[in-house]
Parts: C-alpha cells; structure tokens; sequence
C-alpha cells in the first residue's frame, strides 16, 4: 500500500518530498472505540442483572419480607423476549459508532501515499473506496493545508492540491473531486515545497517564452 508512489514514478523522475503520516491520528477514533466498548459492556451488565432478576424465583422469606419479590409470569415473559433484541441492539450500536469509523480511518491512514515529484503530485488514499491525485506541477493551482482542533492540537492535518479551475477544499473530497489527504505530519512543509515547484516552473516558463520571443525577433531583424 506504500509503494503507490514509487510503482508509478514515470521515466526520469525523481521523488522531490513525500508526505509524512502522523500515527496520533487514529488516537481520537481508537479512544471513541474503547469508549463506546465500554458503555456497551456496562449496558450488558445491567441488562443480564435485570433479567436474571426478573428471572430468579423469590425464596419465601423474601415473599414475605417484600411482597413485590413475588414478579408475575408477564414480566417474565417479557424480560426474556427482550433480553436477545436489546443484546443484539448494544453490539450492533458498538460495531457501527466504535469499530466501524476505527476500522476506516485506520484503512485510510494505512493506504495514503502521496508525493512530490520533480514533475507532478501523485498519491492515493483508500482501499476499497479509493481517490486518487496525479497533477502536473504545471496545471497545479494551489494547495491547502487544513486541521480539526484535535488534528491542531496532536499535529496532523488534512491537505489537498487543488487543480487549475478547481474549487476549495474540505476534510473529504471537493465537490469537483479534489482530493483531501489526512493525518500528514509534515503539511506545511509540502505545501511549501509545492508551492516552491510551481513558482519554478513558472519562472522558468517565462525564461523560456522570453528567449523564443528573442529569438524570433533576432530572426525577423536578420531578414
């Protein structure tokens, strides 16, 4: 999954800085994960005494002491209809809102791989829903670094190169399907070194469109 970049580097051309990815990314995701695992074991807790209760037969003594001990077949009954779909209900809430966003922001902090060449930006994120970015230095407009609290506060931060005639940037995909790289440690730093190549590449447009009209001009003056 690392080695996107490199499998698709074209003839002459060179690995200029690669992103760098922040591992503490998936520390908000991951405590979510243990936090939600949590209240559904507390929730199973109290749902297994609360039936066994239900469930138990008083002894005689405690008929007599407590009358209402004495619990009628109904509520039996419905302790134990009940007991299977809210066991079910707690896992299944656990598994979409604790494993489920763990599960994808581990995948997509494992698949990013996203460079700069001597030529173009190139990556990819994702595994099985996957974006990627391939823009010459040339037809790049500009690019923008962007961080959460929590992303502002452990140092990693979403970034996206924006294409000539393309719109801004949020945390995900843009709507003209810019894409958003996440968890990058060292975002300004690429940002910068991009930036630095298309004002190269600028200038050395100019150079060069500055010595063909010198030259077409030295031709017209030698006529």
């Amino acid at each position: 999954m690392s080695q996107y970049v490199e499998n698709h580097l074209g003839r002459g051309e060179k690995i200029v800085l690669k992103a760098e990815k922040n591992i503490l990314y998936l520390l908000m995701p991951f405590l979510l994960m243990v936090l939600v695992l949590v209240g559904a074991a507390v929730a199973q807790h109290y749902l297994n005494t609360w039936v066994n209760g239900v469930q138990r037969e008083p002894t005689l003594e405690e008929i007599i002491t407590n009358p209402a001990a004495a619990v009628d077949q109904g509520v039996k009954d419905m302790a134990e209809a009940l007991y299977l779909p809210f066991t079910i209900a707690v896992w299944v809430l656990f598994v979409l809102v604790g494993i489920l966003p763990f599960v994808r922001a581990l995948l997509r902090f494992l698949s990013l791989n996203l460079a700069l060449t001597n030529k173009r930006v190139v990556g990819k994120v994702g595994i099985l829903s996957i974006v990627t970015v391939d823009i010459t230095i040339d037809k790049i407009d500009h690019v923008t670094v962007s961080a959460g609290v929590f992303g502002n506060l452990l140092k990693y931060y979403a970034l996206a190169v924006v294409s000539v005639g393309g719109s801004g940037a949020d945390l995900g995909v843009s709507r003209k399907g810019n894409p958003t790289f996440i968890a990058i440690k060292n975002a300004q730093q690429f940002k910068d070194a991009v930036t630095f190549a298309v004002e190269q590449h600028a200038e050395e447009a100019r150079v060069a469109q500055a010595e063909a009209i010198a030259r077409a001009m030295g031709g017209n003056t030698a006529r």
